[in-house]
């Protein structure tokens, strides 16, 4: 049977048809670039919606093979001890969804790794990652550290800057030194967690994290961009290897 790997989901309330889809309606939602990505490489996802009680997380990871983090809206500061910044620009008022997909993934991310269940965070999942490790963010790169971030183009699967392997040695970093990629962010890593290594940086930027990964016995690795969006790339296929790689590891234990 192929490996199951529970991917997490968006969610958002939308009475006044604002966001995303002006529909209306209460959304889970995913992008399908996500799933084919995982299933290019023999893995089967398993859609996975906001939970209702972060405590029952464990549970639902007891029955997979591993976790993706997908991308998103903007995480909750108080996972990290700070308010909210006052709207403006690309900052909007978090939303009931936001706060409780935060609180979700915060235990979905706990118990990974407590159960050494690996876990490959994207975009918005690489910052929760670092978030439930004890790190920090940017709320806003612009307002805040005086980047613009990368808020994407007109086509999300453009590419729009390029990335600096940062970690001598390391085959992964190498294999990441150069990757042009498509971003969609205004937030970035501001206190990088303890355990956590810098893979990569933007080039140019290297105050703005661009790959992460746990050092240890767990497997957990986080991008700040979006490799589901060009999975033909070499970047995305090292990831991929990697991730992969973890997986059977942890299946081929008795």
């Amino acid at each position: 049977m192929r490996p199951v790997i529970a991917v997490s989901l968006e969610r958002s309330s939308d009475p006044a048809r604002q966001r995303p889809w002006r529909t209306g309606h209460r959304l889970d939602y995913l992008l399908t670039t996500y799933c084919e990505l995982l299933e290019s490489a023999g893995l089967q996802p398993l859609l996975v919606p906001v939970g209702a009680d972060p405590a029952r997380a464990g549970d639902l990871l007891g029955r997979v093979d591993g976790l993706l983090l997908s991308g998103g809206s903007d995480l909750d500061p108080g996972l990290w001890g700070e308010a909210e910044l006052e709207p403006g620009g690309l900052v909007l008022p978090l939303t009931e969804d936001e706060f409780a997909r935060s609180r979700w993934e915060d235990a979905l991310v706990k118990q990974a790794l407590a159960a050494r269940l690996p876990l490959f965070g994207i975009c918005r999942g690489m910052q929760q990652l670092n978030v439930s490790l004890g790190g920090s963010l940017w709320q806003d790169l612009e307002r805040q550290a005086g980047r613009p971030g990368h808020p994407g183009c007109e086509d999300p699967f453009q590419l729009i800057h390029c990335v600096q392997g940062v970690l001598p040695g390391d085959e992964l970093s190498r294999r990441l030194d150069g990757a042009r990629v498509t971003s969609t962010h205004h937030q970035g890593l501001r206190r990088v967690a303890e355990g956590l290594e810098i893979l990569a940086t933007a080039a140019g930027e290297p105050e703005v994290v661009e790959a992460v990964r746990l050092r240890g016995a767990s497997f957990a690795l986080g991008v700040q961009w979006h490799p589901e969006r060009m999975p033909q790339a070499p970047s995305t296929q090292a990831l991929l290897e990697a991730f992969l790689d973890a997986v059977e590891r942890r299946r081929s234990r008795p």
